[in-house]
């Protein structure tokens, strides 16, 4: 027993990040061959004690995630798909995902879901109330 090691675990990271071709563990040279890697980082710190506020600066946050993956994707030139992470941290709720699609597949399943239950009712988003009407009589399996 006296011939095991302990785990670095933040030693173990850099392995596994260095083994996937993180940019960060490549040589100069081997960044010039594969393309320049630049990460962009914008960060935006609020004190609001209205939860409204936030859920708009949330809103607004996703907005702008949007347009600038849309706009990179749009001029990308070969390299390297680009990536996207926007992120809300607090010291007392933690880490929170911000995303910058909503779930439409999953909306629209909730509101077949409900045309199905026989509620009928007009939606102010999502699908429209010919749509919801043309599928009230269809039955609909989670499979």
């Amino acid at each position: 027993m006296d011939d095991l090691k302990t785990i670095n675990s933040a030693l173990l990271d850099k392995q596994i990040r260095w083994a996937l071709g993180d940019p960060r563990h490549k040589s100069h040279r081997q960044l010039k061959r594969d393309g320049m890697y630049r990460q962009f980082t914008m960060d935006i710190r609020v004190d609001f004690t209205d939860e409204d506020k936030l859920a708009m600066v949330r809103e607004a946050v996703a907005a702008c995630g949007r347009q600038v993956f849309a706009t990179v994707s749009l001029i990308a030139d070969g390299g390297s798909k680009p990536q996207i992470a926007i992120y809300s941290d607090d010291s007392f709720a933690g880490h929170e995902d911000i995303s910058i699609l909503e779930n439409t597949v999953q909306k629209g399943h909730e509101e077949l879901a409900a045309v199905g239950a026989g509620d009928t009712a007009p939606v102010e988003e999502g699908l429209s109330q010919e749509m919801l009407d043309a599928c009230a009589g269809v039955k609909w399996s989670d499979a």
